[in-house]
């Protein structure tokens, strides 16, 4: 009669199986939605909200009816925050549900990629620190072997640290007598045990 379509505002489940996945009318809270419903837009997050990343929303729009009719796309809003020097703000973005997919498999293999560079950073500090250690040890310098088998790690990791601590200027190459010959040896450049040691230079 007043050519108007009353707009209902519900929520969702709050116990979803997959809370990143498009929601369904079956999410709808509390009994009777679903069945008197003939018409409806689901919004719920693509990924977990990132408050560094304030005043951004990533969302799933599911949208059906009763006459069979539906579609799923991704949002991507911006609404700013009151600190940014633009201030608060209004940017929608649809994108297809394909490439919303594809979008989360790229940001979650950044993730796995950036925290697999992390644990390989702190392995590598201790490894490092471990050599340092054993290098400590023998002020007059000593074999890559023995400091291998003294800081307890691999050829190929010695190798690859003396090589960026010698470049650094860290350690030094020098000669040690076994026997009665001469071998290649390394040593930190200060000569004794004491002194600071840079840390290494990040690769981030």
């Amino acid at each position: 009669e007043t050519c108007c379509t009353p707009i209902l505002s519900h929520h969702l489940n709050k116990s979803l199986a997959d809370p990143y996945e498009p929601a369904e009318l079956e999410n709808i809270a509390w009994a009777g939605f679903q069945e008197f419903v003939r018409q409806w837009i689901l919004l719920n997050r693509r990924v977990r909200y990132d408050p560094d990343n304030g005043g951004h929303h990533e969302l799933w729009m599911s949208v059906a009816c009763s006459a069979v009719h539906s579609g799923i796309w991704g949002l991507n809003i911006d609404e700013g925050t009151r600190q940014e020097e633009r201030g608060r703000h209004w940017e929608v973005e649809v994108i297809s549900a394909g490439q919303a997919y594809s979008d989360r498999s790229a940001l979650q293999d950044a993730v796995v990629e950036e925290r697999k560079q992390r644990q390989q950073e702190t392995r590598d500090e201790k490894q490092r620190e471990s050599i340092l250690d054993a290098l400590r040890m023998f002020p007059d310098g000593e074999t890559p072997r023995v400091v291998r088998d003294t800081a307890g790690v691999s050829g190929a990791v010695v190798t690859r640290h003396l090589a960026a601590l010698i470049s650094e200027g860290v350690v030094v190459e020098c000669t040690v007598k076994k026997n009665t010959r001469e071998e290649r040896a390394v040593k930190l450049s200060g000569g004794g045990t004491g002194g600071t040691v840079p840390p290494r230079p990040s690769t981030r």
